[in-house]
């Protein structure tokens, strides 16, 4: 989703509801959430632990709301910011797990051949592999095994 995207989600599915459902709790609406005939029978639903749980949960999409907005209406306006940085963290993670399970193993970004105009080799071909897997784009990722190999 983009971030716009994101947002609308946020606010339609979660943001929304909750003031809706923080409406109806209110004291005065216990009457609807019992039959005419048991009127005054029945146990008052005590709504405090519920409503506690939905500030909380309305305070964290808030929170992410402003944080996507600030995003899309920054200085980078009309990019997608978080972008770059699942490319960066995905070759990261790929590139770390490679260390951590195959020690002896040499990690390197590959060969480059100007006439195919990409990086060749084993670890390119493989970061490149779970990035597609993950989602679902084809990337060369060139830029970003670089920058993570410097940090290994």
């Amino acid at each position: 989703m983009s971030l716009t995207q994101r947002i609308t989600w946020l606010q339609r599915n979660v943001i929304k509801p909750i003031e809706r459902l923080e409406t109806a709790l209110d004291p005065e609406n216990v009457a609807h959430f019992a039959h005419w005939e048991e009127y005054g029978q029945f146990e008052q639903f005590d709504s405090a632990a519920l409503l506690t749980k939905l500030n909380l949960l309305t305070d964290r999409a808030a929170k992410l709301e402003k944080w996507l907005s600030g995003e899309v209406e920054g200085s980078d306006s009309g990019k997608i910011a978080h972008t770059n940085e699942i490319r960066s963290y995905l070759v990261h993670v790929c590139l770390w797990d490679l260390k951590k399970s195959f020690p002896d193993f040499r990690i390197a970004r590959g060969q480059w051949y100007k006439h195919l105009g990409q990086t060749v080799g084993i670890i390119p071909d493989y970061v490149r592999r779970v990035f597609h897997e993950t989602t679902g784009h084809h990337e060369q990722l060139d830029g970003q095994i670089q920058e993570a190999l410097k940090s290994l």
